[in-house]
This record gives structure tokens, C-alpha cells and sequence, in this order.
């Protein structure tokens, strides 16, 4: 039986899972152009069943309905990891509104799903107080403050996507606990998407995985409120039915969904590009910066005008989406950790991401071409290596020397988000403008996935805002 509650956010449609659906749009990818709608997210580092999450940047345009339309939250039930019936870098949702598919979740770097709440799974900051409601600790993903330097501001989820600080401050998004974090442009440009599901005010009957007999008297129920299951924050739904009882019922634990929606309530706003992309995270290099004087900057428009903050942004947990765009990607799904040793010795790890393009006959031959064009200037661009970048430069390498595809190491460092390097390369006599084989400029390559600070770096040092 469900829990009872005083009075006082679905039902599978085909039970065979399609498969053969998603890996038809993996194997898009590899021969589409690429996209222009790329939000700045990175892989989340928890990738597990329970996650609340809405569709992302790399979703299916011909695709408006499985999930119910844009802003319906679902819920991550199996992963390709944990199941012999699910492919390897996907994710089964079952979507608040009753459908349940595959979808791709890392295969080629292609992530359709953002990761609209982790705090399901367990994930928590202990220390940090949310200075608006007081939640302590802090649940799910964390939101600092980049523009207050003089105090620590910390906010929960729902609290920064309530608007509540300054719209026009930067934050850093921390998806764990050790995560070292990631830069999020001012809210007060960024689009807001209203997340409709199973929240208080939803109407619902009983879902996929009802197991309570005649509890809710085969009648509609209307939820009362969000709630934990067995300690789980946000895995549950309290609600009360017309039939006359009352329960809570799970939302997500254990990839369990009890409900399906059937007039969706409404869940609050969220900035989506702002979210982490749904997915395997990886480690990158353990090479970073030295002084402090080649720390990121990250900028924001404040009322005082432009304001800098420091941003470290080494020895991170999580990558950007274009660091395997290859394909390479490495199986460590729940733990969040590769070895920087084997990401680094891919052979794949340092393709062109414009090979993308290519078939995969066409990808090897033209990959094994591009890495014996590439010095180790380059090598260490892709990876983010700034002692090895410093070292080499100062050998005398040449800063503006070009690989197969007429690609310097400025656009390399651009395209992979290492923005210490980037400033280091620009510092050091790096041609800002320089143009590939395709014509595209270190700027276009930043713009592509979104590495904000490093197109305001690179404006910074003269890049031409128009081509």
C-alpha cells in the first residue's frame, strides 16, 4: 500500500522499446551539419535512474510529441549501463505525460536530454545554505555567485530559477559535490521554459508501475504536493483522489513512476540552457594553471557595469559536449571518472570535429590523416594542457602553426572550452582571427558550443564579430 497522508511533478504505451528508433538518430548524427542550437551545458556526473529531466539542445525537431512538448519533465527509468535491453549511452524516460522511449544520452557526443533536477538521486552540498529559503544543506544543483565577491551567495535550483538574486550576476553551476564547476551567462538575457508535469495542482490516474490494488478506486487524482520516498528528496507525489483516499506514490525512485498525468500542473521556470546536458561525464587533465593571473575570467553586465570573477576551471569532473565529438567515449557511466591517461591516448580523442560530417569508413582514414598532421601544440590545445602549451611555446614552437584542416591551436583551445589556454595562446602572439579550411574563426568555434567567457575573451583581444 502506499503511504497514507493527513489531508493537508503514466502509462507505457508500447511495452517494446524502440530501439531501432534511437540508434536511427545516433546514426544521423554522424552525417548531419552541425547544429545552432548548442546550449552551454556539460555532461552531468551522475548519470542514473531517477533524474527529473526535459528535452535539450540536441533533441529531434521532427519530434514534438513523445514527450509530451517543450518544458514536460520525465523521468530517467534504465540506462543503457545497468540493462541488456537498452543500448549503451541511452536512456529510457518515462515522461510525467505517459510515453515512454529512448533516447540518446552520449553516443557521438549527441546528448538530447538537459537535467532539469538531481536531487532524486541523492545529491546534496553539505555546508551550503541556500541564502533565499534557507535549505540546508543545499539539494541538488548548486547555483555561486561569480559577481558577489564580497560575500558567498549560494542558491538552490529552485531559487535561481525563481529569479530570486541579482538577473544580472553570473553563476557558477556545481552538479555535485567536488565539482569544480561551470560558468552560466546573466539570467537576465537567457530564455526561460516553464516545466509542466506532476507538480501540485497535476490531475493523474495511476501509472506504469501501480502496484496498490483499488487505492485510488479507479478514479483521477489531483496531486497535493512533491515529497521524498524513503528518504529520496523530490522522488514522490502526494496525492489525493476523488474515490476519497489520499497517498504518496514514487515519482522516479528506483526508476519506478506510480502516476501518469493527465492535466499537468505547473512546475516553476527554468533556463535550459543553463542545465547539464543528460549523460556520461568524463575527467579530463590534470594539468592546470599555475597563477592566478591565468585563471578564466568570466564576465557579466551588473549594474556597475562589467565585473570580472576568477573561475578555476581545472581538474574538472565533467567535459564539454565537443571534447569526444569523435565518438571515442568511455563506458564509466554512474561513476563519473575516466582515467585522463586513456581520454588522452584515444586516437580519436584528438579528431577534427568537423569530421563529424564524415561517414565512418571516411572518419578513420581522415582521422589517422589529421593526428599525423598535428604537432603537440596542438595535442596539448585539444587537452587542455597549459603547462605543456607554456613549455612548448617557449621551445619556440610556432603559436599559429596549422594541422590538416588549417586549424591552430587557438581554434582547438577555443573549440574545446580550455579557456586558461585560449589566454595563454592569445598572450602569446596567437592570430585571433585566424581562418580554417572552412573558413571559421577561432570566435565561431566558441560561439558553436556556447564557451561564452572565451567569445568575450576573444573579443576582448580584437576577434572580428563579423564573417
Amino acid at each position: 500500500m502506499p503511504t497514507s497522508a493527513n489531508k493537508l511533478s503514466f502509462v507505457e504505451k508500447d511495452p517494446s522499446l524502440p530501439h531501432g528508433r534511437a540508434r536511427g538518430r545516433a546514426n544521423d548524427y554522424e552525417s548531419q551539419n552541425e547544429s545552432n542550437d548548442t546550449t552551454a551545458c556539460t555532461y552531468f556526473s551522475d548519470f542514473s535512474v531517477g533524474l527529473r529531466v526535459v528535452r535539450g539542445a540536441d533533441w529531434n525537431s521532427d519530434d514534438n510529441e513523445s514527450d509530451g512538448g517543450e518544458g514536460f519533465v520525465g523521468t530517467v527509468v534504465e540506462v543503457g549501463r545497468n540493462s541488456a535491453s537498452v543500448p549503451e549511452y541511452m536512456a529510457v524516460i518515462q515522461w510525467d505525460m505517459g510515453t515512454r522511449e529512448v533516447y540518446i544520452a552520449g553516443h557521438r557526443g549527441v546528448c538530447d536530454l538537459c537535467v532539469l533536477d538531481n536531487s532524486s538521486v541523492g545529491i546534496k552540498h553539505v555546508g551550503f545554505i541556500c541564502c533565499v529559503c534557507k535549505q540546508d544543506p543545499i539539494l541538488g544543483i548548486r547555483w555561486d555567485c561569480l559577481d558577489c565577491k564580497d560575500s558567498s551567495v549560494s542558491l538552490c535550483t529552485r531559487c535561481y530559477m525563481a529569479d530570486e538574486h541579482n538577473k544580472d550576476h553570473a553563476f557558477q553551476r556545481f552538479d555535485a559535490p567536488g565539482d569544480n564547476g561551470f560558468p552560466v551567462q546573466s539570467r537576465r538575457t537567457t530564455k526561460q521554459i516553464q516545466a509542466r508535469g506532476i507538480y501540485p495542482g497535476a490531475r493523474v490516474c495511476r501509472g506504469p508501475d501501480w502496484e496498490y490494488g483499488n487505492h485510488d478506486g479507479r478514479t483521477f487524482g489531483t496531486v497535493t504536493k512533491i515529497t521524498n520516498w524513503k528518504g529520496n528528496p523530490a522522488s514522490a507525489a502526494g496525492v489525493s483522489w476523488e474515490f476519497g483516499t489520499e497517498g504518496t506514490y514514487r515519482l522516479g525512485y528506483q526508476g519506478k513512476v506510480d502516476l501518469k498525468c493527465v492535466t499537468a500542473g505547473s512546475g516553476g521556470h527554468f533556463y535550459k540552457s543553463h542545465l547539464p546536458r543528460l549523460g556520461p561525464s568524463q575527467q579530463t587533465s590534470n594539468d592546470t594553471e599555475q597563477t592566478s593571473d591565468e585563471l578564466p575570467s568570466c564576465r557579466s553586465n551588473t549594474d556597475s557595469g562589467m565585473q570580472h570573477s576568477n573561475v578555476t576551471d581545472h581538474n574538472r569532473n565533467i567535459c564539454q559536449l565537443s571534447q569526444n565529438s569523435s565518438g571515442q567515449m568511455l563506458p564509466q557511466v554512474g561513476a563519473g571518472i575516466v582515467e585522463a591517461s586513456s581520454v588522452h591516448s584515444s586516437d580519436h580523442a584528438e579528431t577534427s570535429p568537423d569530421l563529424q560530417k564524415c561517414s565512418n569508413s571516411q572518419w578513420k582514414t581522415r582521422a589517422d590523416e589529421t593526428k599525423a598532421s598535428r604537432h603537440a601544440l596542438h595535442r596539448a590545445s585539444i587537452n587542455g594542457k597549459w603547462n605543456t602549451v607554456k613549455m612548448l611555446l617557449a621551445d619556440g614552437e610556432n603559436v599559429n602553426q596549422r594541422d590538416k584542416f588549417s586549424l591552430t591551436p587557438l581554434h582547438l583551445a577555443a573549440w574545446y572550452g580550455h579557456e586558461s589556454v585560449v589566454k595563454l595562446l592569445l598572450r602569446l602572439g596567437a592570430n585571433v582571427n585566424a581562418v580554417d579550411r572552412f573558413q571559421k574563426t577561432p570566435l565561431q568555434k566558441a560561439e558553436r558550443h556556447n564557451h561564452e567567457s572565451i567569445v568575450q575573451l576573444l573579443l576582448n583581444f580584437g576577434a572580428s564579430p563579423s564573417y
